[in-house]
Order: structure tokens, then sequence, then C-alpha cells
């Protein structure tokens, strides 16, 4: 199978998941997982769940975001 038609069936695979009203982020983990290893193999597809979510996490301006949020109310609720 060319890359294209990985990329389509995955979609196809996670319009389907989302439809039987399984979890947005199940059906993505499932989706991304089963296209890595298809691709690239166990090794990668293993290594990948371990490694990108802390990556992710990590970025300082995701956590900057939270802040902002919980300053604002703070701020609202101090009068």
């Amino acid at each position: 199978m060319s890359d294209v038609q990985i990329g389509l069936s995955g979609l196809a695979a996670l319009l389907v998941l989302i439809a039987l009203r399984l979890p947005v982020a199940l059906a993505l983990i499932g989706v991304s997982f089963g296209g890595l290893w298809y691709m690239m193999g166990w090794g990668i597809a293993w290594g990948s769940l371990a490694l990108i979510p802390y990556q992710f996490s990590a970025n300082w301006v995701l956590s900057s975001v939270p802040m902002f949020l919980l300053l604002g109310y703070v701020c609202y609720h101090a009068q």
C-alpha cells in the first residue's frame, strides 16, 4: 500500500471508531499506533507511544495556557 492509501484507511478507521462512540483520544492513539506499526515496525511504534506524550506535555508554551486561565480566575474572584 502507498502512503496515501495508508493515510486514507487510517482516516476511515478513525471515523469508524468515533462512530462506535470510542473516546476521541483512544481512537487517535489506536489509529496512530497502528499506522506507525504498519509503516515502521513495532520498535518505533512502542517508542513513540512512550516518547511523544512526554515531549508534548513538557512544552513550556502548553503549560502557560492553564496558568493564564488560573490567573484570570484568581483575579476575577479577588474583589
